[in-house]
């Protein structure tokens, strides 16, 4: 585990800001972390403000699991009320669906 992906299971985006910026982090965009998909369930106000440092150090609002499933989906089966209007206000496409049963978010 990176120091990136730490903070972002902890829900800070202060560290997550950090980590992303210093030499040797890895990348969001090539981190579970930065895929956006590690976001534990609860204190979801912490976790809008990951996703908004995650994506501004280079991770997209709109990548997908094997199975089709985006973030503001993970957000929204989680209740997750704070991530899924961060997603969203970083345009994340609520109209997705993923491969398994066809759902959206």
């Amino acid at each position: 585990m990176t120091a990136l992906h730490w903070a972002a299971m902890q829900g800070d985006a202060d560290l997550v800001a950090r980590a992303a910026a210093s030499a040797g982090a890895q990348r969001p965009r090539d981190h579970p972390a930065g895929r956006l998909h590690a976001a534990p369930p609860g204190e979801s106000v912490r976790f809008g403000a990951v996703i908004k440092a995650l994506v501004t150090a280079g991770a997209s609002a709109g990548t997908t699991t094997a199975t089709g499933a985006t973030p503001l989906m993970l957000a929204a089966s989680a209740g997750q009320l704070e991530a899924v209007n961060a997603l969203l206000d970083l345009h994340a496409d609520a109209n997705a669906i993923e491969k398994a049963h066809g759902q959206t978010a």
